[in-house]
């Protein structure tokens, strides 16, 4: 399928945590002793896809932990993290964590709105502002970006799109039932068959992706590209059968929680400032406090897509 860029959307909500991950150690920077590559690239990469999206505003989401809801569920949940580390792995993720939090106080000194709950997780929380936002302002338009495929559970809002800025791909509802071979409202259904590795959780063993799509297809009646309603060996239908209490307990776990409107309110942090200008000299502050020449070169290039979110959010 071809590019389907919502042009101009009203708000884009960025994956602070996956961002940061996405930056870190694709190349090893250091000013003074400092590791800064998370900083600097994560940096870059907003400006890129500001200059991609052109928002009228821009909110950086931040994971406050596992949710203790899931992990009730599903004990297993994101249980998987190594805890045999090295002295040298422990301390690469200590520099890492670090340079997370640069780049956190990089965005407060601009000025961005940035939420942060603990205890909360990143996905929750962008779920609950779009539905919020969609409630003041019903027909606002969102760009997510991440690579976490979670994010697939707000497609069935023709407003909202996910942005993969690795795969530089745009999942639409259209782009999203043309891959999958079903509609999004029942992504979580199959995810809950076929599992997911990087959450630790192992789904309905022997329903892989193909299996699942046909039961999912079936099951919700949704025909397939030849006009067909794909049959459903029953070894397989058998299959989710015997094992529903583990495919319930799938679902509860991989769907997105709700967070009450003052919890999400309290999450919110952001730093007024008073002209384009001041933000421009905050950016100039942080890239000369840690030797990014480059950008300093390009300043007005770089800069440009921050200033105009910038006036976009305080002409509103």
């Amino acid at each position: 399928m071809g590019r389907e860029i919502f042009m101009n959307p009203k708000i884009m909500l960025i994956d602070g945590n996956n961002l940061s991950y996405m930056a870190h150690g694709r190349q090893v920077m250091t000013f003074h002793g400092e590791r800064t590559e998370v900083l600097y690239l994560g940096l870059s990469m907003l400006s890129n896809n500001l200059k991609l999206f052109e928002p009228d505003r821009l909110v950086v989401v931040w994971d406050g932990g596992k949710d203790k809801r899931r992990k009730k569920i599903c004990p297993e949940y994101k249980g998987h993290r190594r805890k045999d580390l090295t002295e040298q792995e422990k301390k690469e993720w200590e520099l890492f964590f670090k340079q997370m939090d640069k780049l956190k106080e990089a965005f407060y000194q601009l000025g961005i709105t940035q939420y942060y709950l603990p205890g909360r997780e990143a996905d929750d929380i962008i779920y609950n502002l779009v539905e919020w936002i969609n409630q003041l302002a019903p027909g606002t338009k969102f760009v997510v970006m991440s690579t976490d495929k979670d994010f697939f559970q707000l497609l069935p809002n023709p407003n909202v799109f996910v942005y993969n800025p690795v795969k530089k791909i745009e999942y639409t509802r259209a782009r999203f039932e043309h891959e999958f071979g079903f509609e999004p409202e029942h992504y979580v259904s199959w995810k809950a068959m076929v599992g997911d590795a990087s959450d630790n959780l192992k789904g309905v063993s022997g329903l892989g992706p193909k299996k699942a799509t046909k039961i999912v297809q079936n099951l919700f009646k949704e025909r397939t590209g030849e006009g067909k309603i794909p049959d459903v060996p029953e070894r397989d239908a058998k299959l989710l059968l015997d094992n529903f209490d583990e495919f319930t307990r799938m679902r509860e776990t991989i769907e997105f929680y709700d967070i009450g409107r003052d919890e999400l309110q309290a999450g919110k942090q952001k730093k007024e400032l008073k002209s384009a200008g001041a933000m421009q000299d905050a950016m100039m502050q942080i890239l000369s406090k840690y030797g990014f020449q480059r950008m300093i070169q390009r300043f007005p290039e770089f800069i440009a897509p921050f200033e105009q979110v910038f006036i976009k959010e305080t002409k509103k």
